[in-house]
């Protein structure tokens, strides 16, 4: 490990040795914090452009679908099934409300959630829905590129 160091033109002196499952490995607080410096801002500036190329409404129109169409995050329980991603097939209803029937849309989305809770033991429908998903989300985010 000396050589390695010296061929680094690193001093041995500012290395704690320490074995880590059974690993002997060179340890240098000074060069940990520096590290932890430029991945917080690195982590900070991706956030930033994240939040810039991505705002708040696509990034909820995403979730929606995420919610609505994404059968394993449904509850198991019938009481809590009724309710579920109500909220967010209304906010997707009056985003794309010149695109599709919004009233037929909530009237039967609880007779959707049903059919889906009826065959998630059928690896096809969540195949197919998996599909589904991955094509709107896909089209959606080329909508917004262009």
């Amino acid at each position: 490990m000396d050589n390695v160091l010296q061929e680094l033109d690193l001093e041995a002196a500012n290395y704690t040795r320490v074995t880590f499952k059974s690993v002997k490995i060179l340890h240098n607080q000074t060069l940990t914090n520096k590290l932890n410096a430029v991945r917080r801002d690195f982590i900070d500036t991706l956030i930033d452009n994240l939040t810039t190329r991505f705002p708040h409404e696509e990034l909820e129109l995403l979730e929606c679908f995420d919610i609505v169409f994404y059968p394993r995050r449904y509850p198991k329980e019938q009481s809590k099934l009724a309710a579920y991603g109500t909220d967010q097939l209304n906010i997707l209803c009056d985003h794309y409300s010149q695109l599709l029937d919004a009233d037929r849309c909530k009237a039967q989305f609880l007779q959707f959630k049903h059919f889906v809770m009826s065959h998630t033991t059928d690896c096809r429908i969540l195949t197919v829905l998996s599909k589904y998903c991955s094509m709107t989300i896909q089209r959606f985010t080329q909508t917004l590129l262009y």
